[in-house]
């Protein structure tokens, strides 16, 4: 999908592309999750293979008026390890990557990076956290705030745009016949 038609999908795979080389899919998970998120949710995502990178998308805040749609939007990065020491949890050792030096890198790695069609990349505030409600000592976590200016291409006519046509409406979904009704009642 382009980013003039959809920034924050192209932006996702900017951003995890820009931190693959130095954090790699043989040591590193990937994933894209929502924000905030419940505790069942978040026990799913740090059940998986740590250390993990998650991206989530949290705002496209409206700048101005126009033809154009231009927002400022917002991502969080969170950076997920394990270990069995406190210690080498947040500092690291031979066992694993530390807190501390995985959420300075991907500041470092993210910072003022510029991305073709999208925009430059500011990291803000760098948090250390947790999930109340969660208890696992072994976990150390910190989020990352990261937000760029987007915008969406003039796209005067939905001829121009057929992938945005797809995205919308022209796919299969998985709930089998496309005219049933979904119930959206949980069971």
């Amino acid at each position: 999908m382009p980013a003039a038609l959809d920034p924050i999908s192209a932006a996702a795979a900017a951003f995890e592309a820009r931190l693959r080389p130095f954090f790699t899919k043989e040591k590193w998970e990937w994933h894209l999750v929502a924000f905030p998120m419940e505790v069942d949710a978040f026990k799913s995502l740090v059940g998986h293979k740590t250390p993990a990178l998650a991206l989530a998308f949290v705002q496209a805040k409206a700048s101005g008026g126009g033809r154009r749609y231009q927002a400022a939007c917002g991502w969080k990065l969170m950076v997920i390890v394990k270990n069995p020491s406190r210690q080498a949890a947040f500092l690291g050792d031979r066992a694993g990557p530390g807190l501390f030096p995985a959420m300075m890198g991907a500041v470092q790695l993210l910072n003022g990076a510029t991305f073709d069609g999208l925009g430059t990349a500011f990291c803000s505030d760098v948090f250390s956290t947790y999930s109340e409600g969660y208890d696992n000592r072994d976990l150390a976590m910190a989020t990352i705030d990261v937000s760029m200016t987007v915008q969406l291409g003039d796209v005067a006519g939905l001829a121009d745009a057929p992938d945005f046509l797809r995205l919308l409406s022209a796919f299969d979904g998985p709930f089998g016949d496309p005219d049933s009704p979904i119930d959206m009642r949980p069971a």
